[in-house]
């Protein structure tokens, strides 16, 4: 993976944009349904494995994260994350407020 960060901060506002990209290529062998079993394993219908797979593709992450500083004692937030491996993808997002009780050790 090939990792690109930009972030920054004016007034009350602070932002993150983090992606990564790159290339990947796997295979997994494939496995009996019933591998404990022989008689169950000859009767099973064909293909008699599962989980054999060969594949190559982009692959990365992305994510990004804006903060508001409300009061000096309150942030509040949003992050949004999108991460793509192989058939597998997954979509993220959090809202965050961060109170800190002793604002005055600044």
């Amino acid at each position: 993976m090939v990792p690109l960060e930009w972030s920054g901060h004016r007034d009350m506002w602070t932002w993150l944009l983090r992606g990564e990209g790159g290339f990947q290529h796997y295979r997994s062998n494939g496995s009996d349904y019933f591998p404990l079993n022989d008689g169950l394993q000859k009767s099973a219908v064909s293909p008699a494995t599962q989980g054999r797979q060969s594949a190559s593709g982009a692959a990365g992450n992305v994510m990004g994260k804006v903060v508001y500083q409300a009061t000096p004692a309150l942030r509040l937030g949003l992050q949004v994350g999108y991460s793509r491996a192989g058939n597998w993808s997954e979509l993220t997002a959090f809202l965050m407020a961060h109170y800190t009780f002793d604002s005055f050790g600044h």
